[in-house]
């Protein structure tokens, strides 16, 4: 990925969590499992999944996985796996209102948009995962540039020895079956 597409979409990234967390962090979607049983009508992705009608206790627990999946995922930490996870809990959340006929049809873009950045390298700019991963390289190079120095002093007896081996092989004859060194 070229660093300027990497960039543009770290930051689409921070700015669709960031909404995400300004315009739905203060929705109580518990709220829904008060709601009588008899208005549940299950939208299709409700009907193939064997999801039912969720109890309080279930989107409490899905509500805050979910927020915090949203806040690691604006920060750009753990972004691969917060983004899916913040997808997939948005979805189900976002898309609750409408197994009880409230149907908003603008929501349905934003769990696109969700699910999009969850299968996108979404992290591989203006995140702390960036951060995390230039430090690590910088390690690792560093290491790389030590081992040759190290290397250097068992090189000359290899290297002795490699060309001892290749000398021994180009002093034998192969004739009929058998090998025979040169006299």
């Amino acid at each position: 990925m070229r660093d300027r597409d990497a960039e543009n979409l770290g930051v689409c990234r921070m700015l669709l969590f960031a909404f995400a967390l300004v315009h739905y962090g203060g929705v109580d979607f518990t709220e829904w499992a008060h709601v009588p049983a008899v208005f549940w009508r299950p939208m299709a992705l409700f009907r193939l999944l064997p999801l039912g009608f969720p109890s309080y206790q279930t989107l409490w627990i899905v509500q805050w996985i979910w927020r915090a999946s949203v806040v690691l995922s604006c920060a750009g930490l753990f972004t691969r796996s917060a983004t899916f996870v913040a997808g997939i809990c948005g979805a189900y959340l976002i898309a609750l209102p409408n197994n009880y006929s409230n149907v908003h049809r603008i929501d349905a873009a934003f769990v696109l948009a969700l699910l999009v950045m969850a299968l996108s390298r979404s992290g591989d700019a203006w995140s702390l995962d960036a951060i995390r991963n230039a430090r690590r390289q910088a390690v690792r190079f560093g290491i790389v540039f030590r081992l040759p120095r190290l290397d250097q002093r068992f090189r000359p007896r290899q290297h002795h020895h490699r060309i001892a081996g290749l000398q021994r092989s180009r002093n034998v004859r192969v004739t009929g079956a058998a090998a025979q060194p040169d006299s």
